[in-house]
């Protein structure tokens, strides 16, 4: 598989929707756990989910708008998927 920019911008973004995702259904979940502590650790895990969900649509855009470039470090970089 070759990662030219337009795999990495699909995949940074489809992680971005994933993330959220994650953080919205951990966030309905919240609502049933038995004690207030478990709740809490929920809720953390939801904002620290929420911050790497705007990150990465942050750096999509910069991908997008060609103000990040996604460069090979090698002339090595195709890889096999597994």
């Amino acid at each position: 598989m070759k990662f030219n920019t337009r795999y990495v911008l699909h995949t940074v973004r489809t992680a971005s929707f994933n993330a959220e995702a994650a953080a919205e259904l951990l966030l309905e979940m919240s609502k049933l756990v038995p004690t207030a502590r478990l709740a809490y650790r929920a809720m953390n895990l939801v904002e620290l989910i929420n911050e790497d969900a705007d990150d990465l649509e942050r750096i999509a855009n910069a991908i997008g708008n060609g103000e990040l470039l996604v460069v090979p470090s090698s002339a090595g970089y195709l890889s096999t998927p597994q």
